[in-house]
This record gives C-alpha cells, sequence and structure tokens, in this order.
C-alpha cells in the first residue's frame, strides 16, 4: 500500500475535490484519480462517494480514515527522524484552540525552546471538534480546549479560566445595545449558550470570527464591541483606547489540557505539558502583580 495514496486519499477526503488535492499535491487530475482508485483496489472497498457536489467519504472511508492518518503522520514523523541531527530526541505536536493562539502559543514555543531545546516542535491552531478528533487519531500528542470530550486512554486536566469582558471603543455603551458593531468570537458552545441567554434582545453580530485577536484589530480599526480576555485587553483599557460595557455580564471559559496516558514519547509529553503549566502560572503571577 503506497504512502502516496494514503496522503491522497486525506488530501481528497479534506477537500472533498480530486481537483483540489490534486491541485495541493501538485499532481494531474488523472493522476490523483488512479491513485485513490488503486487504493480502494488495495482495500476492496470504495472508499468516497461520488457526486456532482464533490467527493464524501463512503462508510468504508470514514472506517479507514484514522488508520490513514496514523500511517501518514508515522511516514513524517519516520522522514524528520530519519533526516535529525544525533542530539535530537523526538518530534511533539500540539494544537490550541483558536482562542487561546495568541495567549498560549509565543510563551508556549520559547519555554520549549529554552527548557527542551532537543526537540521538534510542531504548533497548529485549531477548533475543538477538530483537535480532538486529531489527538484521537494520533496526529496531536498535547491539546488546549475549551470543549474537551472523553476519549478513552486519555487525560483530561483543567487548564486555565479565561475570563472575558465586554469591551468597546466608546465609553457610553450599553449591553442592551450591542446591535452596532459588536463583533462576536466564538469562544466555544458554553460561551455562546450563556450570551443568548444573557441578551434581552436578539443581536446581530458585525462579523463572526474565531481570532479573538481578530476581533480586536477589527473593533480598534473600524469601532465596535467585543467579548474579549481581559488579560489581553487591559493595555487598551489603561490607555482608553477600549471601555467596559459597565452594566456587561462577565464571562468565563474553561481551558483544558487532553494528552495521552501512555505514549511512546513519554518524556515529551510530560515536557509539553509541563510548559503550558508554567506558562499559566506566569500569566497567573503578571495578572496579580
Amino acid at each position: 500500500m503506497s504512502i502516496q495514496r494514503i496522503l491522497t486519499f486525506l488530501e481528497v477526503a479534506e477537500s472533498g475535490s480530486i481537483i483540489k488535492a490534486a491541485k495541493k499535491l501538485n499532481l494531474t487530475q488523472s493522476a490523483a484519480s488512479t491513485r485513490i482508485k488503486l487504493l480502494e483496489d488495495d482495500l476492496r472497498q470504495p472508499l468516497f462517494v461520488r457526486s456532482a457536489s464533490g467527493m464524501r467519504l463512503s462508510p468504508a472511508g470514514e472506517r479507514f480514515r484514522p488508520y490513514a492518518l496514523r500511517m501518514a503522520r508515522a511516514w513524517q514523523q519516520g522522514r524528520q527522524n530519519m533526516s535529525q541531527r544525533e542530539d535530537v530526541k523526538g518530534s511533539l505536536s500540539v494544537a490550541i484552540q483558536l482562542t487561546s493562539w495568541a495567549r498560549l502559543s509565543h510563551d508556549w514555543i520559547g519555554w520549549m525552546h529554552a527548557n527542551a531545546p532537543n526537540y521538534l516542535l510542531r504548533v497548529e491552531s485549531d477548533w475543538s471538534r477538530g483537535m480532538i478528533r486529531n489527538l484521537a487519531d494520533g496526529y496531536f500528542d498535547v491539546i488546549v480546549t475549551s470543549v474537551p470530550t472523553m476519549v478513552p486512554g486519555y487525560i483530561i486536566e483543567p487548564y486555565i479560566s479565561e475570563k472575558l469582558i465586554l469591551v468597546a471603543t466608546t465609553p457610553d455603551l450599553s449591553f442592551a445595545n450591542l446591535n452596532k458593531g459588536y463583533v462576536h468570537v466564538d469562544w466555544g458552545p458554553q460561551f455562546n449558550e450563556k450570551f443568548n441567554l444573557a441578551v434581552v434582545m436578539p443581536v446581530t453580530p458585525t462579523v463572526t470570527v474565531g481570532l479573538s485577536d481578530l476581533a480586536l484589530q477589527i473593533i480598534l480599526r473600524d469601532g465596535g464591541s467585543a467579548y474579549l480576555s481581559e488579560h489581553a485587553v487591559q493595555e487598551q483599557i489603561d490607555r482608553q483606547e477600549l471601555f467596559v460595557v459597565a452594566d456587561a455580564p462577565e464571562m468565563t471559559v474553561q481551558h483544558y489540557l487532553m494528552y495521552p496516558k501512555v505514549h511512546h514519547n513519554s518524556e515529551g509529553i510530560r515536557l509539553a505539558v509541563e510548559a503550558f503549566r508554567v506558562v499559566a502560572e506566569r500569566q497567573a503571577e503578571t495578572v496579580m502583580v
């Protein structure tokens, strides 16, 4: 079974299109189609349901996908290990929920470079649902998520609690009058439910985003309001570039670490988790000061 067929299968599954997959893999459409056909012949199962709108995984394709992901990752890690310096101990792949990317990623990478320089790092931002699926499939080693799901063999560890406040570029905004210029940050289903229960009248956001940093940039440029991490906007509040909406309820989002109980690279997992804990401790100390 060719690894190139596996990689093509995963790309078609992701994009839902032979044409898009072929373009990304620098193949002709015919070559990509041939790879998929040969893989289906190997497995003696149709892996996709084909239609005029594109391609989606068949039941057999859904069952095969986790194994394909593990094979692809093993291939990538094997290639990395064969080309690594002799002092490299291994590689680590982590994912951080989009809304906490700016807060955690830079400090985590800095700690790892200082304290675990012999590890190669892969750091991505993602939505919680995709991260958990990829964690279970072995693509990620450690993730930070606000929507943990019980997965056999994995630890869910309470991590940081994010205090969210509604801030605006004008000092006189009322929570009851959010429609004009409100930018909705998708902090997750728990936040969305609390927000919908809190508002008196339905709110139509100007735009909905997954990155809190992007929401901050939008309202600073165009004016408006958004629920943002108090930690992230304190400087703008101190400079009176942003104002806390006094009658708006405070919200919190709890984040969690997820990682495997048993792993072939147990020392690497330990260091990655320790790095996240240190980042949280340092940020808590900064807030207290």
